[in-house]
């Protein structure tokens, strides 16, 4: 087994033997008691093993397991999507269930209280595997039963209540009758099992402790399985006829292959209808009409597809081509298929999961478009919006954005610098947005996250991936930033505060706005002329060189919060270290002087002071979060066959980097002694 480290930051795999002669069991295959009894008896032993670790041996298990892996999962459009699928079971007949369910779910998720279940009934943490039901585990044949061959993925083993893996294996395993008629007698077993291999230790909990604990993590555990549900269901209704088993594939989710463009669902025809109708025109689509996907490798939120129409019979001026941004997770399952001949798998529930995600964050934009485009025209650099078609319950599949398609535009990276200058063009189009975000309603404002930090990223900034950001400084061969990356590893425990970053409007005594949520460099489309073509990317902008072509493209980041997440993000990404650090204050007072145009008439929202000290406060944690990108950058500088070329551009990223670092520690050190009373703002 090799671990990932500071040494090793991209080798960690395991060789283990290969076990034949194994039986797959599903979520719709049902295991009897008695094979569930040596999956218990895995578990005691895993437990008691854990009795013996040292606190050090501890530390290395997460506490917090489910609100970490899963707190992202089940927000309330992940529920209301599994709602859907539970009235759409057995002709209707669990609708009035899910009814009942949608009722309750607030409360039923509150992973933090889970994650102190054991705390809360007075029980010692054990070693739980975390996610232990059948597909986790290996099995062989045992006449028509099934036996134990080894239990796997151990990578969300956490210090826990017992009782997190007892719901989940009693849950996907057993017949409801099974389960809940033997659940108790199961428990017992176990815990008999328990004692056994504790022998002379102390024992980690009473028997009705577990119990107690089995009867409260029920509900919880119980719906964590729902996700999974989907996917099973739509194996379970292919139909050995070939015309209703695609059928049935076409008519279920994103991530399966359909007969539209690019295997997505939409259709030639959904594209022709919608252009007759938005343009007014009667032309048709010709026999030489063309798509092309434009956007592979680029991403795998979308396909981008170019559409050259060969307009027919002509009744008026129409676009020669233009662009049709389909969500879909087909370069995800791409990846899942590779993932699987490496024998490593992304599982249905994952699947499941990110396609409400993606739905979400393609809502998200199509909201921010609508907002937009009730602008006077030419008020902010926005492509041309041709159609746009949400995610609903009537329609599962088809979320997709029609729009003018945009040439002659160059791509500006993050190895390059921009201009104090051209950046302006970028603070303009913020101030529209912004003061837009003034007149919405309550309504309106709710149809945005409020949580942007610690509901899109709190999964991904964790230890062991800011571990390895750090680990990647001290490799690049200089001295000063591995010296600035030691400094910098002391101080992430309090720098990466998600929440508190979700907060900092409120504790400046600033309104929230509309913010685009990854406001940087590749996510504006520059034309040779430094001149603005657009900013793109709501759910999150896209990108090219040396003035803005066009402002937004796609926003699904979007939220309300602080205007400090924006402006950090594009300064950090966009001006050389330099620049930044002489021009930062400047630039925020010509924001702050856009936006008082834009928003005449209205009250502000706040203060340039507060502006100014918002950035202040957000810089380190915003600084940080461009961090992860430098890798990637790094190792496509090198791959630059032109010496004199990436020679300049290390340079370059390195001073930005260099400059970064050096503002990270500087402003973080401010802002704990602000926290502690050591220094006013």
């Amino acid at each position: 087994m090799k671990k990932f480290s500071e040494s090793n930051p991209l080798k960690g795999y395991m060789i283990m033997e290969y076990l034949d002669n194994l039986k797959p069991v599903h979520v719709y295959n049902n295991v009897t008691t008695n094979a569930v009894k040596e999956i218990l008896r895995a578990k005691a032993v895993i437990e008691a093993m854990s009795l013996r670790f040292t606190p050090e041996e501890k530390k290395v298990f997460s506490e917090n397991a489910l609100s970490e892996l899963f707190g992202e999962f089940f927000r309330k459009e992940v529920v209301g999507d599994m709602m859907k699928i539970f009235r759409q079971f057995d002709g209707g007949k669990l609708a009035e269930r899910a009814d009942e369910m949608e009722k309750i779910i607030p409360d039923l998720m509150d992973f933090k209280w889970a994650d102190q279940l054991a705390d809360e009934l007075g029980m010692q943490r054990v070693l739980c595997h975390g996610d232990l039901w059948s597909m986790n585990v290996l099995w062989r044949p045992k006449g028509d039963d099934f036996a134990i061959a080894a239990l796997i993925d151990f990578q969300t083993a956490h210090m826990g209540c017992p009782a997190n893996d007892l719901v989940r294996v009693f849950s996907a395993c057993l017949s409801g009758k099974d389960r809940q008629e033997h659940w108790e007698e199961l428990v017992e077993v176990f815990y008999g099992y328990l004692m056994e291999e504790v022998g002379n230790m102390k024992m980690p909990y009473t028997l009705e402790q577990l119990k107690e604990s089995y009867r409260r993590f029920m509900p919880t555990g119980a719906f964590m399985i729902v996700p999974m549900i989907g996917p099973m269901f739509e194996i379970l209704c292919k139909s050995p006829d070939e015309e209703q088993r695609k059928k049935n594939q076409i008519a279920m989710n994103l991530y399966t292959p359909a007969s539209g463009l690019f295997g997505t669902h939409v259709t030639w025809n959904n594209v022709e209808e919608d252009m007759h109708r938005e343009l007014g025109t009667s032309a048709s689509f010709g026999p030489n009409k063309t798509a092309t996907n434009i956007g592979e490798a680029k991403g795998f939120m979308s396909r981008i597809v170019l559409i050259d129409p060969d307009w027919q019979h002509k009744d008026k001026e129409l676009p020669q081509k233009f662009i049709v941004k389909i969500v879909t997770q087909l370069a995800l399952q791409q990846m899942a298929d590779t993932a699987k001949k490496m024998n490593a798998e992304i599982s249905p529930e994952s699947l499941a999961v990110m396609e409400s995600y993606l739905k979400r964050l393609h809502n998200t934009e199509v909201t921010v478009y609508n907002h937009l485009l009730k602008l006077p025209e030419g008020k902010v650099p926005l492509a041309k919006i041709y159609y746009t078609k949400k995610f609903s319950e009537s329609n599962p599949v088809k979320g997709y954005i029609i729009m003018e398609y945009l040439d002659k535009i160059n791509p500006v990276y993050i190895y390059e610098d921009v201009t104090p200058k051209a950046i302006k063009e970028t603070l303009r189009a913020k101030a529209v947005m912004e003061a837009m975000s003034l007149k919405f309603t309550p309504e309106e404002k709710q149809e945005f996250n409020d949580k942007h930090f610690s509901g899109f990223f709190g999964n991904f900034f964790t230890r062991e991936m800011m571990g390895s950001i750090v680990a990647m400084f001290r490799q690049l061969g200089d001295s000063k930033i591995a010296e600035k990356a030691d400094e910098l590893e002391k101080v992430l425990p309090d720098l990466m505060d998600l929440p508190w970053a979700d907060q900092l409007a409120e504790e400046i005594g600033m309104q929230r706005v509309l913010c685009h949520g990854d406001l940087w460099l590749m996510n504006i489309l520059w034309r040779p002329d430094c001149s603005t073509a657009a900013l793109i990317d709501y759910q999150a902008w896209n990108s090219l060189t040396s003035g803005i072509l066009k402002f937004f493209t796609s926003i699904s980041n979007a939220h309300m919060g602080c205007p400090a997440n924006d402006l950090v993000r594009l300064f950090t990404t966009s001006l050389s270290g330099k620049d930044r650090q002489q021009h930062w204050e400047e630039l925020v007072e010509q924001f702050h002087e856009y936006l008082k145009e834009e928003a005449a008439g209205l009250e502000m929202p706040y203060t340039l002071e507060q502006i100014k000290e918002s950035y202040r406060r957000f810089l380190p944690m915003g600084a940080f979060m461009s961090l992860p990108m430098a890798g990637h950058i790094f190792e496509i500088v090198c791959k630059n066959p032109d010496e004199e070329q990436k020679k300049k551009y290390l340079g370059i990223v390195v001073e930005k980097i260099s400059c970064l670092l050096d503002d990270i520690l500087y402003y973080h050190e401010r802002k704990m002694k602000i926290r502690k009373g050591e220094q006013h703002a």
